[in-house]
């Protein structure tokens, strides 16, 4: 009989668990198996919830301790082949669907899972079947052999050659006379000289000067015009320029959490790295106004812009924007329906929160037009739910802190919705 202290931290787990909180949960369920380790129901839970998260390793080490338990356990035995499919142990992920079949022989989601992963094997198979191994050469036959005179020399002094018989005599070789390199007086001291064959900081040549890699005399430095700028497709000369121009296309990544058996948690907020563009940046805030009317920003989803083709344009566009009317152009000429297809696992928190930002500023802007704005209101409430069908996005909204997730508040609000359902659950 499990304990009434297990039993509580089970509820409290399971409650978070519907809700879509998986680190309280995991917090929660942690509380129970510390409070009766012999019951397998705490760790096979705990292992869904690890599951959520994309923790397969972790999920792999609960199944097995329920397997030690109850060997005949389904669930464990199915979850832990999920969680191998994902650590890419493909043979003990199809052994353990196997073991689920034999004990339910009508399990038809293990006979999906173990239909999947064969076809994984066998792609595997045929990617290595492809790999070209070269012939092995045989070194005996490649070997060619030589027949060499062996000199025999006798305490007399006379010398003769045997040879094989089937060979005629050759001819002696004739030692040629060693050629005496007249030496050159040295004129200079014998010691180092530093000498350079070219300028550390080379001067390109103009048209009409010589490429020559001679050494010639150094001109007078001329300063550039103040107009030049440099070319934004030009290479970087040094690792600093390099990491400038990765950090300003990327942002820094969320850091990660800890979960407690109180079932509280702590997620470590965002930390990004400045950028070349966080000088023009604006502050959130959803009640600053647009520097155009209303009017001159482009309609919904009928921007000019193209819609960019891969997720990493749309992101170093959007960071090169430095206003609310051109990111919403940019964001508008992606339909809500091919957000998902466009971001998959790529969309990091500072871009989703510039996002709503963006939106936050359009809703507040439009709400003074006869209509209200009920236009923008339909079109950004379908890109909210499109949002949602991003994988991992809730797990996302998770790591948002607590100043951005009052960003999604506010454009939530501004739709008219007090409560948001599913992911953006939350934000609330």
């Amino acid at each position: 009989m499990s304990k009434p202290k297990a039993l509580a931290a089970k509820d409290k787990g399971n409650a978070a668990f519907k809700g879509g909180d998986y680190p309280t949960a995991i917090g929660h369920y942690t509380a129970a198996i510390l409070a009766d380790r012999n019951d397998p129901t705490y760790p096979l839970n705990r292992a869904a919830a690890y599951l959520k998260l994309g923790k397969y390793e972790d999920a792999e080490r609960d199944c097995t301790t329920v397997i030690g338990l109850d060997a005949s356990n389904v669930k464990a035995l199915f979850r832990r082949g999920q969680a191998r499919v994902g650590t890419g142990n493909l043979l003990q992920a199809q052994s353990d669907f196997g073991n689920v079949l034999r004990i339910d022989p009508a399990n038809n989601a293990a006979q999906e899972e173990l239909q999947k992963v064969a076809a994984l094997i066998q792609n595997e198979k045929s990617k290595k079947s492809k790999v070209s191994i070269p012939p092995v050469q045989d070194v005996a036959a490649a070997t060619k052999r030589r027949r060499v005179p062996i000199k025999i020399v006798d305490p007399s002094g006379s010398a003769s050659a045997k040879l094989p018989e089937d060979r005629s005599p050759v001819a002696p070789l004739v030692k040629p006379k060693p050629v005496e390199i007249p030496k050159k007086p040295i004129s200079q001291p014998d010691t180092l000289e530093p000498v350079s064959t070219r300028f550390l900081n080379p001067v390109p040549p103009t048209v009409g000067e010589s490429s020559s890699s001679e050494p010639t005399e150094p001109k007078a430095k001329t300063s550039p015009p103040e107009s030049t700028t440099k070319p934004s497709n030009s290479k970087p000369q040094n690792f600093k320029d390099a990491k400038q121009a990765r950090e300003s296309v990327k942002p820094s990544r969320v850091g990660g959490g800890i979960f407690r058996t109180t079932g509280q948690n702590t997620i470590f907020p965002t930390r990004e790295i400045p950028t070349p563009e966080s000088s023009v940046e604006p502050d959130l805030q959803t009640t600053s106004s647009l520097s155009s009317p209303l009017e001159e920003v482009v309609p919904p989803l009928g921007g000019v812009h193209k819609p960019p083709p891969t997720f990493f344009e749309f992101s170093k566009s959007w960071w090169t924007l430095n206003s609310p009317e051109k990111r919403w152009k940019l964001i508008t000429s992606i339909p809500p329906t091919q957000l998902p297809a466009l971001c998959k696992t790529s969309l990091e928190p500072p871009l989703l929160v510039s996002i709503l930002d963006t939106f936050s500023k359009i809703l507040t802007v439009s709400a003074s037009n006869p209509d209200g704005g009920k236009q923008f209101k339909n079109i950004i409430t379908q890109y909210m739910e499109h949002f949602t069908k991003i994988p991992r996005f809730s797990t996302l909204v998770l790591f948002l802190s607590r100043a951005e997730k009052d960003v999604a508040k506010q454009v939530w609000t501004l739709l008219g919705v007090g409560q948001p359902e599913g992911a953006w659950h939350s934000v609330a």
